[in-house]
């Protein structure tokens, strides 16, 4: 039961985290943070009650399994070596575990607890709720205020929209994880017609505030991606 409960913290902080992504690096570093000390409580509770055995101890800590896992362990395995033979070692492992690391935890924190659909419903729609604000705060900074509502960002004077985010580049590469999710939700059947012109004019409203922010990355990358599921 207990075991249960933290379950539900780690995916409360998750979702928060969800939320505060395009507002506050230093919220998503909180969420980051209480997430893994309630991973770290859930960890003592279950070695207290195991036989404590190499094996059992290996068990608790072993990430869950995943067709991923491998080419992740190979990832980092290099990113590792690659660190210590950088010109300043110490300062790309420190960024190695603060920064790379940190999103694989992350990865493996989903896998572990949204292990139900109403989980993932729930983030899913999280993620469109802070994505629709995004949107009308962009969209807000280009024809209205010149500047965006929650972080007071100007807009450049090329007329690049950033949104909450810091640059431009970045709200392209937001949106570029967002448009798949939009698509995701097109290609389903809905019985009501409302909700299928609810997301048909949010994929529209993500494509032009796309368009606004200017990053030719951005929208190579969506091309690309749409060019597949095509």
């Amino acid at each position: 039961m207990t075991g249960r409960w933290i379950d539900a913290g780690i995916r409360f902080f998750l979702y928060a985290l969800i939320f505060w992504l395009p507002y506050s690096s230093a919220a998503v570093e909180i969420c980051v943070i209480g997430a893994g000390i309630l991973w770290i409580v859930k960890r003592i509770l279950l070695l207290k009650s195991s036989n404590r055995t190499i094996s059992g101890i290996l068990k608790i800590f072993t990430p869950v399994q995943n067709p991923l896992n491998r080419w992740i362990g190979g990832f980092l395995f290099i990113a590792f070596l690659a660190s210590l033979g950088s010109l300043d070692p110490a300062e790309s492992l420190s960024n190695l575990f603060t920064k790379t690391f940190e999103w694989f935890a992350v990865y493996f924190l989903v896998l572990e607890v949204f292990n139900q659909k109403k989980h993932w419903q729930i983030a899913g729609t999280v993620f469109l709720i802070t994505s629709a604000m995004v949107l009308a705060d962009g969209l807000i900074q280009s024809y209205i205020t010149q500047k965006d509502f929650f972080r007071g960002h100007v807009i450049d004077p090329g007329g690049r929209v950033t949104s909450s985010l810091e640059t431009a580049n970045g709200l392209g590469a937001y949106l570029t994880v967002l448009i798949p999710v939009g698509l995701a939700f097109l290609s389903i059947e809905w019985k009501q017609r409302l909700r299928n012109t609810v997301f048909l004019l949010f994929f529209i409203i993500t494509m032009w505030v796309l368009v606004l922010t200017y990053s030719r990355a951005a929208w190579l990358g969506v091309l690309i991606g749409m060019a597949f599921c095509l």
